[in-house]
Order: C-alpha cells, then sequence, then structure tokens
C-alpha cells in the first residue's frame, strides 16, 4: 500500500508544472520551482494554499521543493489536508 507521499510523488509527474499553474486562481510557492512560474512565495505553500481555497472556494496550486499538488474547494481538499498532516508528522 502507498503512502499518501509516495501517491503526491506519482501525481507531480502526471503532468507539468506550469499546464497545471494555468488552471489555478493562485499559486502559493517557497520560491524553489524547478521552472519560473508567477506565484506568490510563502514559507509553507502547503498550508497556504490549504487556507485559501478552504476559505475563498478557489482553485489553489502549492510549489514545494520540486513537488506540487492541485488543491480544489471539493471533496479533494479532505485529502490534500490529510498528506498535509502526514508530511507534517513525519518532519
Amino acid at each position: 500500500m502507498k503512502t499518501l507521499i509516495q501517491e503526491l510523488a506519482d501525481i507531480t509527474t502526471q503532468r507539468p508544472l506550469s499546464e497545471v499553474a494555468k488552471e489555478c486562481d493562485i499559486v502559493f510557492s517557497d520560491g524553489k520551482a524547478p521552472i519560473e512560474i508567477k506565484s506568490t512565495v510563502v514559507q509553507d505553500p502547503f498550508k497556504a494554499a490549504l487556507d485559501y481555497t478552504a476559505e475563498k472556494k478557489k482553485i489553489s496550486l502549492a510549489v514545494f521543493g520540486r513537488y506540487f499538488i492541485l488543491i480544489t474547494p471539493d471533496a479533494t481538499w479532505m485529502r490534500a489536508l490529510r498528506l498535509y498532516q502526514e508530511i507534517e508528522r513525519l518532519e
């Protein structure tokens, strides 16, 4: 059985970051993205994206290191929250 972090790694490689970023209302990053994209640089982009999507009910993107995750205001938001909590627990 895959961990949520392994699932994130698999999802990340399925689509180019630039393509995913075009679908979002806002992009949060840690400033270490592998390519140049317009984003709001914050210390914890995953948390910022979760909070933004929960509050505004809009699509956001979190880019951290070489990983990224699209967060939508639907049932996938809870999956993203569980992933965030797992990452926090491992650190």
